[in-house]
């Protein structure tokens, strides 16, 4: 009735309305399932005869219908689209698996991942390691300045303040723990003490590199190689998984199939 064009028809008025509309093979649709429809798709409309708005609408029920049905028969018709599915299906199910058992687990099994850690320190080591400081200079003038401070013991924080008193382009710092390879300068001054004069050919800067001291190889803490101990945590976690797989199933391969496949 009008109150279609309005969205407010239930398909409980039509109740009483259940013969066969159609079928597709074993499938059959009936008044009831396109009573639910229309229902399902009513709504403001432009005024038109009723008869004419479920023409279009049962049109539009039928077109859906088969199109759904020949989709949820597309396994059955087709054996590569099944193959297909099947694959996607038993990819998304080992993903699924997969980052049950081992990657989320250890993300989130703090406690195993750090006990595999206690068991296996000596594989997470700081190489040889410099204690330095790189000092950038804008020129020859102020790194005289620095080496005459470095030389007098004065600290990092109250040379820039010295330096950089008129221009904070004088003079650049970089203090922490060099690894080889990190700074060309630092690998280029592997001693303790102050270096000579280096000219950086990338900026033309005078850099002097002061290195407190050389600390010898040791273990990382747990924060420090927590990346690699996740990444070989995941690692252990996967070959105990499948260890635990191949003593519950055991594995047979038909030789005839094999000698199929080139």
């Amino acid at each position: 009735d009008s109150t279609m064009f309005s969205g407010h028809w239930e398909a409980a008025q039509a109740a009483a309305l259940k013969k066969t509309m159609f079928n597709f093979n074993d499938k059959t649709f009936t008044q009831t399932d396109f009573a639910n429809y229309i229902a399902s798709h009513q709504g403001k409309r432009p005024k038109m005869d009723e008869k004419m708005l479920i023409n279009q609408l049962y049109s539009q029920f039928v077109d859906e219908t088969a199109v759904a049905y020949e989709e949820s028969r597309l396994d059955q018709k087709y054996p590569e689209f099944k193959a297909l599915m099947e694959e996607y299906h038993d990819g998304i199910l080992l993903f699924e698996l997969t980052d049950q058992k081992v990657w989320a687990k250890a993300v989130k099994d703090t406690t195993g991942s750090k006990d595999f850690y206690e068991k296996n320190k000596s594989n997470y080591m700081w190489a040889e390691r410099a204690d330095a400081s790189v000092y950038s200079c804008s020129n020859e003038n102020v790194a005289k300045e620095v080496r005459g401070f470095l030389n007098a013991k004065k600290s990092e924080k109250d040379i820039l303040a010295d330096i950089n008193k008129d221009s904070q382009l004088n003079l650049q710092v970089e203090s922490r723990l060099f690894n080889k390879g990190d700074n060309e300068f630092v690998d280029k001054n592997w001693k303790q003490g102050v270096s000579s004069d280096i000219v950086s050919e990338k900026d033309k800067k005078i850099v002097l590199v002061s290195v407190n001291k050389i600390v010898p190889p040791g273990a990382k803490t747990y924060q420090d190689s927590k990346g690699m101990v996740t990444s070989d945590y995941q690692n252990y976690l996967e070959k105990q998984w499948l260890g635990e797989l191949k003593k519950k199933y055991s594995v047979t391969i038909d030789k005839n199939i094999l000698a199929t496949i080139k």
